[in-house]
């Protein structure tokens, strides 16, 4: 009997020593700090948003003291899709754009502030009020935000830039402030994979049963442009034909195959409640 306690215990220890670890296979050590002591549960949330860039996501280790969190992020390689996961919030948001009856006056408003965008790519000219520099970010931005702008223009709701510039200049696009809309809240799952096709990321949605109807009400209208926000910036902006009635549907157009597994990672994790900022990220080989 003891013999077979024996074994058992050394076949344990060689096979913890087989564990992978941050020596042993290489990662990423993470240092986070919190404006406050760093909850038990902010290190779960974040440790679980890590897992799907690990190669190994059973290995990954964390320690506590006080507002400090240090993660030994074993078999993690990709510094920029941690400090996305680390700064970046689980907001998406889809939701019409200003009718296309109020660009040219929009346009004609900010005057010289804004230029045309000739451009196809990454966004369609006609679907963004124009392109805004950074010396003109910030009139323009009180333009806007202005209580004469919100008067001349009721339809106007909030304001975004698209996540890639055009021409080193920032894509402004507006949005229906009666827009119907769909939010995180709204889907059951979200899964994101590569079209090994395209070379593309590609996300596959779907919504929950009482929200099930979302999806048609912003597709049933083919002459307006749906802005896809992720993080308030925008991903997509494009006319979705033909009306879709599905509550399961796929969203692809602008995503890289790393795009979508941060913000599959970032939805189907909990909310941080707690302020927290990345300290460092140490490539260990």
């Amino acid at each position: 009997m003891k013999s077979i306690l024996y074994s058992f215990i050394i076949l344990s220890f060689c096979l913890a020593c087989k564990a992978p670890s941050l020596e042993s296979v290489g990662g990423t050590r993470i240092s986070i700090e919190g404006k406050e002591n760093i909850k038990e549960q902010t290190a779960h949330t974040i440790i679980n948003r890590l897992k799907p860039f690990s190669t190994y996501p059973d290995a990954i280790q964390y320690t506590i003291e006080n507002n400090i969190l240090t993660i030994e992020g074993v078999g993690i390689e990709d510094k920029q899709s941690i400090k996305e996961i680390i700064s970046r919030d689980r907001m998406m948001k889809v939701v019409y754009a200003v009718s296309p009856s109020n660009y040219q006056n929009i346009r004609t408003y900010l005057g010289d502030l804004i230029e045309d965008a000739a451009a196809e790519k990454p966004y369609k000219a006609s679907s963004m009020i124009g392109l805004v520099s950074e010396e003109n970010q910030k009139e323009v931005e009180a333009i806007l935000e202005s209580e004469a702008f919100k008067t001349q223009f009721p339809a106007a709701g909030q304001y975004n830039y698209g996540v890639k510039s055009v021409n080193d200049k920032k894509a402004l696009f507006i949005q229906d402030s009666g827009s119907p809309y769909m939010d995180q809240v709204m889907f059951e799952k979200i899964i994101g994979y590569e079209d090994k096709e395209k070379g593309e990321g590609a996300l596959s949605l779907q919504l929950k049963e009482e929200y099930a109807d979302r999806i048609g009400r912003l597709t049933g209208n083919d002459s307006t442009y749906l802005l896809h926000l992720f993080h308030d910036e925008v991903y997509i902006s494009k006319i979705i034909n033909p009306h879709i009635t599905s509550p399961s549907f796929g969203m692809a157009g602008a995503f890289t195959p790393r795009d979508v597994l941060v913000h599959a990672a970032l939805w189907n994790s909990k909310d941080l409640d707690q302020e927290i900022a990345l300290k460092t990220v140490e490539t260990v080989k």
